[in-house]
C-alpha cells in the first residue's frame, strides 16, 4: 500500500489524502458558514482564527523542523475536529425566542476557531514542507498539483455531502448529520498523518535522498525565520502572499448571501472541484520543458489577466444585484432561473485560487531543495497569507459594506 512506501510521491500523496479529510472537509463547511447564522460572529470568529494561523504559522517553520513533519501535521489535524465540534455545538444552541446563541457556544465557537488556527499554522507548514521539498526539481509543479487535486476533492465530495444532507432544507442551517459525519472523517485523516515515514528514509524519483539540514537549536531557527523578513526573495513575494487569501472573504460572502443552504453546498462542490482543473493545468505547464524564467513570466502574466477578468465580473455582479447580508440576502435555489451565470462566476473565482496557490508555492520550491530552508519558507508564506485573511475577515465584521470588501 502506499502509506508503505517510502518513495517521495507516496509521502505526497499521504499528505493530500489527511489534507482531504481536515483542512479540505473544513474548506466543504465553511464556504457555506454551516451551523452559524449570525454573519458578525462568524466574521469575527474567523479574523480570531487567521489572526493565530499568522502566528503559528510564521514559527511553525522551526517547530517543524524540531518536532519532524510527521507529528507537526497529527497535532495540526486535530484543530480541524475541534472546529468541526464547535460547529456542531453552535447549530444545537440557538435561541429562536432571542435570535442569538448562548454565550457558552459563542465563547467555545471562537475558542474553536483560535485552536484551529493554532492547528492550521502547523499542518500547512509541514504540508509545505513536504510538498517542497520531497520532490525533484523538475516535478515539483507537478507533485503539489496532485497534492491541490486530492486536497480540494476532499472540499468538492464535502460540498456534495453538504448538498445531498440539506437537500430537503431551503433554508440557511445545516444538518446535525453534516457536522457528525465531517468529525467522523476528520478524525481519520489525523491517524492517517502518523503513517508518514521519516524524512531520511524518503526517496525522490530520481533516486536520491531527501536533504535536510536542520538547525540544533529552536533559537536559531528562530533566527532564520526572521531572517526572511530581510530576504529580498520573499520581500518582493509578500504582496503575492497577503493577496493569497485575502479574497476567501468575498468568495464565500458570495455563495453565502446569494444562494439558499443546499445550493450552496452544491456550488462549493464545484468551486473546489474547479481548483483541481485549475491546479491539474499550472502543474503541468509549469514542469514542462523550458527555462524556468520564461515560464514564470509567462506564467504571472496569465495569472494577472486571469485575476482582473474575475474581479471585474465580480464587480458587475456586485454593482447590478447589490448583494449583501440580512433584507438584501438572496436565497437562490439551483432550480432557479437566476442561478447558472452566478454559479459560473462562484467556479471562476476557485479556478484563479488554485492557480495562484500552485504558482505560489512552485516559485518557492525553485529557491531551495532543502527540506528545512523550504519549511520555513512554508512559515512564512502561511503566516502572511493569514496574517492579511485576518484583516480582510475582521474587514467583513465592522461590517463595511460588499462594495468596499470587493474594492479592497
Amino acid at each position: 500500500m502506499f502509506w508503505k512506501n517510502t518513495s517521495a510521491l507516496s509521502q505526497v500523496l499521504i499528505v493530500a489524502f489527511v489534507c482531504f479529510t481536515c483542512p479540505g472537509l473544513y474548506n466543504a463547511i465553511s464556504s457555506i458558514a454551516a451551523g452559524v447564522d449570525d454573519e458578525t460572529i462568524n466574521y469575527n470568529a474567523t479574523a480570531v482564527l487567521y489572526a493565530c494561523f499568522a502566528l503559528f504559522g510564521l514559527f511553525a517553520g522551526g517547530i517543524v523542523n524540531v518536532l519532524g513533519p510527521k507529528y507537526t501535521l497529527f497535532i495540526g489535524t486535530w484543530g480541524y475536529v475541534i472546529y468541526a465540534t464547535s460547529l456542531l455545538i453552535m447549530g444545537n444552541n440557538f435561541d429562536e425566542t432571542a435570535k442569538a446563541y448562548s454565550s457558552g457556544a459563542t465563547n467555545f465557537f471562537y475558542a474553536g476557531n483560535a485552536l484551529l488556527g493554532i492547528g492550521a499554522g502547523l499542518l500547512w507548514t509541514a504540508q509545505g514542507q513536504i510538498c517542497m521539498s520531497y520532490p525533484t526539481t523538475e516535478t515539483k509543479g507537478a507533485y503539489f498539483s496532485y497534492f491541490w487535486i486530492i486536497f480540494n476533492l476532499g472540499a468538492c465530495l464535502g460540498g456534495f455531502l453538504t448538498f445531498g444532507t440539506n437537500y430537503k432544507t431551503t433554508g440557511n442551517t445545516a444538518s446535525n448529520a453534516t457536522f457528525i459525519l465531517f468529525l467522523v472523517l476528520m478524525s481519520c485523516g489525523a491517524l492517517l498523518s502518523l503513517t508518514l515515514a521519516k524524512p531520511e528514509n524518503v526517496v525522490r524519483n530520481d533516486g536520491s535522498m531527501v536533504t535536510i539540514d536542520a538547525l540544533p537549536s529552536g533559537l536559531a531557527e528562530v533566527v532564520e525565520v526572521f531572517k526572511l523578513f530581510l530576504d529580498p526573495k520573499m520581500l518582493l513575494l509578500f504582496p503575492l502572499f497577503a493577496y493569497s487569501n485575502w479574497f476567501y472573504n468575498y468568495h464565500f460572502f458570495f455563495n453565502n448571501a446569494m444562494f439558499n443552504k443546499r445550493t450552496q453546498g452544491f456550488n462549493s462542490a464545484f468551486y473546489w472541484g474547479s481548483q483541481m482543473l485549475g491546479a491539474y493545468l499550472i502543474g503541468k505547464y509549469l514542469d514542462r520543458p523550458g527555462q524556468k524564467k520564461a515560464k514564470a513570466l509567462q506564467s504571472i502574466l496569465v495569472l494577472t489577466a486571469l485575476v482582473t477578468i474575475m474581479w471585474g465580473a465580480a464587480l458587475w455582479v456586485q454593482s447590478s444585484f447589490d448583494i449583501d447580508f440580512g433584507a438584501k440576502r438572496r436565497t437562490i435555489d439551483f432550480q432557479d432561473g437566476g442561478w447558472f451565470l452566478k454559479f459560473l462566476l462562484f467556479t471562476f473565482f476557485g479556478f484563479n485560487d488554485a492557480i495562484c496557490q500552485v504558482w505560489s508555492y512552485w516559485l518557492m520550491g525553485q529557491y531551495s531543495d532543502d527540506m528545512a530552508t523550504l519549511g520555513r519558507y512554508a512559515g512564512y508564506y502561511k503566516g502572511v497569507q493569514s496574517g492579511m485573511a485576518a484583516v480582510a475577515w475582521r474587514l467583513g465584521g465592522i461590517p463595511l459594506t460588499p462594495m468596499a470588501v470587493l474594492g479592497t
